[in-house]
């Protein structure tokens, strides 16, 4: 599983790399109550709307909006102009790292319209290289992007300004990042021993 994300109603939605599929788990029984095929390795996934979120497909440069009502199925798709690995929804645009491909994140509205593309310059001494993954605070005022080449983690505000950068000499290749309602964050490292 390359990604999960759980839903207001207890289910989760799972996004299995492998195996090329979105799943939904129901939490009251653990079952797998739904899945969706979904060619070229999806990697991370989004909630914006009530019944609608968003799958990454990165080495197919392609995102797509997926309904979750009744039955999921595939809404509409659209090709980003790099890779799109991470994906989330702040002030109504998707916020998408792209890996290595350009070392940015790009910034979109719903229908895929590239609006700006954010290439953190401010810490040029610390090497900041493949970001991966995205998270955001509970008021999502504050974004957080995982820099899998650069083993750190940056902060920023809504404006994308960096608000500070967080490292560990422990933590090798940060993959994951994610927040929780009491305003902690998560950090995972991929190479970490």
């Amino acid at each position: 599983m390359s990604d999960v994300l759980q839903l207001e109603d207890d289910r989760l939605k799972l996004v299995d790399y492998m195996n090329l599929k979105l799943k939904l788990f129901d939490l009251n029984n653990y079952e797998c109550t739904d899945f969706l095929v979904c060619p070229g390795k999806p990697w991370n996934v989004c909630h914006f709307l009530t019944n609608d979120g968003a799958v990454t497909i990165p080495h197919r440069k392609k995102i797509q909006i997926i309904n979750i009502s009744g039955k999921m199925r595939k809404v509409r798709e659209f090709r980003t102009r790099l890779d799109c690995y991470g994906i989330i929804m702040a002030a109504n645009l998707l916020a998408v790292t792209t890996g290595k491909d350009q070392h940015c994140i790009l910034i979109l509205d719903k229908n895929g319209t590239e609006i700006r593309t954010i290439r953190e310059t401010s810490y040029e001494s610390e090497s900041l290289f493949g970001p991966m993954r995205i998270a955001t605070n509970a008021s999502k005022t504050v974004l957080y992007v995982s820099y899998h080449n650069g083993n750190m983690l940056v902060a920023y505000n809504s404006s994308w300004d960096a608000l500070f950068t967080y490292t560990d000499p422990e933590m090798q290749g940060p993959a994951g990042v994610d927040t929780d309602k009491d305003g902690n964050i998560y950090l995972c490292g991929y190479n970490s021993d």
